[in-house]
């Protein structure tokens, strides 16, 4: 009995030991892979020609448009840009509005930038979504005298989004800024990022 209990015990001390060993690893890991992921730019207190607000959940979008009215606040903005969609919200989620467009529209007008300012982005192709945004950005700035242009997406999704739309607007020679909103990828979004990323820089860019 007694030799029983003394290795319910060893057991239990590794169990705890291992656990606290995966816990503190993960902690070392996903501070790692959130500094690598996160890369802004700042932009400089001169006249910043398009803010653009990258697409993304309702969440992360609420946290973007604040992000975006504080910069409209301290920089000389010329237009603000959102991205288009055909998304829906159901009824008795999130307000009244019918659509996301209208939703976004409503919390622009709360954070005091104002609907009349604002620009829809349309976007053609729905499969990689920061690749989509950047080549309509690039379709959109054809043709205009934009030269400079500050993307606000997730923290954790700066360097891609930097990455991406630096290299679809490099012929274009439009300065890109880059700054991350409030909104935050967990442990297992965070290697999603990660394994995009790589994609993004070694592959997808590759064609374009």
């Amino acid at each position: 009995m007694i030799k029983i209990k003394r290795w319910i015990y060893r057991l239990l001390t590794v169990v705890i030991s291992m656990t606290v060993l995966i816990f503190s690893l993960k902690k070392q890991v996903k501070e790692g892979l959130g500094e690598f992921l996160t890369k802004s730019v700042p932009p400089p207190q001169t006249q910043i020609d398009v803010l653009y607000v990258l697409g993304g959940t309702f969440k992360s979008t609420y946290y973007h448009i604040k992000t975006a009215a504080m910069m409209n606040k301290i920089l000389p903005i010329k237009k603000i840009m959102v991205l288009h969609t055909d998304e829906k919200i159901l009824p008795g989620s999130y307000d009244s509005t019918v659509d996301k467009d209208q939703w976004v529209l409503k919390k622009l007008e709360e954070n005091e930038i104002h609907s009349n300012d604002v620009e829809f982005l349309y976007t053609e192709g729905k499969l990689f979504g920061t690749l989509s945004e950047s080549v309509a950005f690039r379709k959109y700035t054809n043709g205009k005298e934009i030269r400079s242009a500050l993307i606000v997406t997730s923290k954790h999704h700066t360097r891609r989004a930097g990455l991406c739309f630096s290299h679809l607007l490099e012929q274009s020679h439009i300065q890109v800024y880059v700054t991350g909103s409030e909104h935050l990828f967990d442990f297992k979004q965070m290697f999603i990022e990660l394994f995009k990323y790589i994609v993004y820089r070694y592959v997808l860019l590759n064609f374009y």
